[in-house]
């Protein structure tokens, strides 16, 4: 059986491999993430949610360089399916 430090060790091992992995799903880097949140998070302050992914997808349609649709299924995938969900639920840094 291994160890105490050894078994901390392949959690720790686990769960980063976990968050690349989500991060991978989301196809945003950190920057790009943290964009997205900041203004969707203004959006729903003043619009509330009305159960969609509408917001994320008026910030991601103004970038050329994402892939809308990929970003929106990676959204879901981690439990964003609408705009509430995606500040919840789907940043890899606080979920893992």
């Amino acid at each position: 059986m291994p160890s105490k430090d050894r078994r901390r060790e392949l959690r720790w091992a686990f769960k980063e491999q976990q968050r690349l992995e989500q991060w991978a799903t989301l196809g945003l880097d950190r920057e790009q993430l943290d964009q997205l949140y900041e203004f969707v998070d203004s959006r729903l302050n003043t619009s509330g949610c009305d159960y969609s992914q509408r917001f994320a997808i008026e910030w991601l349609e103004g970038r050329y360089q994402v892939d809308t649709e990929a970003v929106l299924a990676g959204l879901r995938e981690l439990g964003g399916y609408c705009d509430c969900e995606i500040m919840m639920n789907t940043d890899p840094d606080q979920t893992v």
